[in-house]
């Protein structure tokens, strides 16, 4: 594995740091690499969110040959006043 050193830490965040490796009965440096790997994984899950909305909406436009769709705003209303 790589090493990385980070400078510069503000003393109130690494005090919370601390306590919260301690409440989870990890060491402080097991903690910080807990925090950087659930970091980058959420970040390729909304990646991969948008990557597969794009694909879809390619899809869609596809399918409509290019019209607009078309607007939404008479179902929405219909769509509310049935909730009522």
């Amino acid at each position: 594995m790589t090493n990385m050193i980070i400078r510069n830490i503000d003393p109130e965040t690494l005090a919370a740091l601390k306590a919260r490796a301690a409440t989870a009965g990890r060491s402080l440096q097991k903690e910080v690499r807990r925090i950087i790997a659930e970091a980058v994984s959420a970040q390729k899950a909304r990646q991969e969110i948008v990557t597969e909305l794009r694909a879809t909406h390619r899809r869609l436009l596809k399918a409509r040959k290019g019209k607009p769709f078309p607007d939404s705003t008479p179902m929405i209303r219909k769509d509310r006043l049935t909730r009522r």
